[in-house]
């Protein structure tokens, strides 16, 4: 186990186990890295244990790399699409022509990430050779999607974040909560972001 430097609130870390955690300074959270073909990368957020192939209602959000503003602006608390941004919703709205038992929820196209809500059936066993999606399936696809779209109408430095958040919506109340959250996103994203 590593050993806290009071001073600067880091760890020392013991390299003989191919493993570092780092303890931020109000000790509520730890990250453990481990050596994965000679580099270190950050464990899995993914709730373990959970199959993400389940019947449910997920929530998502997506950056782009160095959070630049690709997607437009907020004026006035109302997002204003750039055509690049226009694109990623078209990508949004075509996800059901690709997935069988897919339903999309809210979503919002912010200047530099994006929130949305995907249903998803869960495994269909009547149908032969099913493609059944689960969320990293369904999300790998639409950013791959809108990747390729907007570095094909000019702009070959696009790039997402390599990950995404998720959240596995327990119930209707938190649905609804997270809806709103998603609707009055660009009301409140000027403040935050100046």
């Amino acid at each position: 186990m590593p050993r806290l430097n009071r001073r600067t609130g880091r760890s020392f870390v013991n390299f003989s186990k191919f493993s570092l955690t780092f303890f931020p300074r109000n000790g509520l959270m730890s990250k453990t890295m481990t050596l994965f073909q000679g580099k270190y990368r950050i464990e899995s957020a993914r709730c373990t244990g959970y199959n993400y192939d389940a019947k449910g209602y997920y929530f998502f959000t997506i950056c782009t790399k160095n959070r630049i503003p690709y997607f437009g602006s907020v004026c006035n608390r109302e997002m204003k699409l750039s055509a690049w941004g226009r694109m990623a919703w078209d990508c949004w709205k075509q996800i059901p022509d690709h997935y069988q038992g897919i339903e999309l929820g809210s979503f919002v196209v912010m200047p530099d990430h994006i929130h949305g809500i995907i249903r998803l059936d869960g495994i269909h066993p009547e149908v032969k050779n099913p493609a059944t999606p689960n969320l990293a399936n369904v999300i790998g696809s639409f950013k791959s999607a809108v990747t390729k779209t907007i570095r094909e109408s000019g702009q070959p430095a696009f790039q997402w974040l390599l990950r995404y958040h998720d959240h596995i919506i327990r119930d209707d109340a938190e649905r609804r909560r997270i809806e709103r959250y998603i609707r009055d996103n660009p009301r409140w994203y000027r403040d935050h972001h100046l």
